[in-house]
């Protein structure tokens, strides 16, 4: 198998399993990965779906666009100390595909760790979430 084809089945996997995080976290609509584009064929398909991002869901009051990465060979000191780093790559990708109105949420993982989380501020300063 290509190295292509299976960090495309390893992020497939992963925003599945972010989806299903989000619905028992949010606790109501339906969730699902952004399928591809040819998933979007009909408007009734798309029909109740707000898209952004890799995840989708018909909760309407969720204020996130959701991007998820899993990707090999980060370290969270980067944060701090690398601007060259691939999570500000990735947290550049997230603000870009958020939509106005809607908050950039990045969903970053790798093998044998915690995900890394990372959204704007305002999400922790009360302003959001109330």
């Amino acid at each position: 198998m290509k190295a292509g084809k299976k960090g495309k089945r390893k992020g497939s996997k992963n925003e599945r399993k972010i989806a299903t995080e989000f619905k028992e976290w949010w606790g109501k609509g339906e969730w699902a990965r952004t399928p591809l584009s040819g998933g979007w064929s009909s408007k009734s398909v798309r029909e109740g779906f707000r898209t952004c991002g890799d995840i989708i869901t018909t909760a309407e009051d969720f204020p996130f666009c959701v991007e998820g990465k899993h990707q090999e060979g980060w370290e969270l000191i980067q944060l701090l100390s690398n601007p060259k780093s691939i999570l500000y790559k990735f947290w550049g990708q997230a603000v870009t595909q958020t939509p106005s109105g809607l908050i950039p949420l990045l969903v970053v993982h790798r093998n044998y760790r915690e995900s890394l989380v990372i959204t704007r501020e305002s999400v922790f300063c009360g302003t959001v979430l109330e």
